[in-house]
């Protein structure tokens, strides 16, 4: 059996887990950004300078604006450009990075009566979702997290 088959096979196992077998602890540079991630939009405001960018009338979140600020700021790496979507590795790569980020930094922090996994179908099949219900009383908001790019990363871990 190839590397690749065993990562795919390895990476399939992981998402079969319960989610709290799941999540892992963050690396240093992780713990520092979830702190960063922390602050109050005031902290992030400040360090902006008090200026906020608004497109298309849309005022820019304050979190938003300054990771934006800090991309464009950041050296250029130089030589030829890579593409890790290119490889079957590398895109497998891409969907454990995206699914680790998305572990750290969309933590359920209010209590839940439920947490269900469905499917909604699909052109191509069923497609996974998954229902989270607080606890209280309703109605409740609804928040849909949804992905209309390449869908080369993420999954519903």
């Amino acid at each position: 059996m190839n590397r690749i088959a065993i990562a795919v096979l390895g990476l399939s196992a992981a998402l079969a887990l319960p989610a709290a077998a799941q999540e892992p602890a963050p690396t240093p540079a992780e713990a520092a950004q979830l702190e960063l991630l922390a602050q109050p939009e005031s902290w992030f405001v400040e360090q902006l300078g008090g200026q906020r960018r608004t497109i298309d009338g849309q005022t820019l979140d304050a979190k938003i604006h300054y990771a934006l600020e800090l991309a464009a700021r950041a050296p250029r790496p130089g030589g030829p450009p890579v593409d890790p979507g290119a490889t079957v590795e590398g895109r497998a790569a891409m969907r454990a990075a995206a699914d680790r980020s998305w572990t750290f930094r969309t933590k359920v922090t209010a209590p839940m009566a439920d947490v269900l996994d469905r499917s909604v179908p699909g052109r191509g099949g069923a497609i996974p979702v998954r229902v989270y219900r607080p606890a209280g009383e309703g109605p409740f908001p609804v928040l849909v997290y949804f992905h209309g790019g390449g869908w080369l990363t993420g999954s519903i871990a």
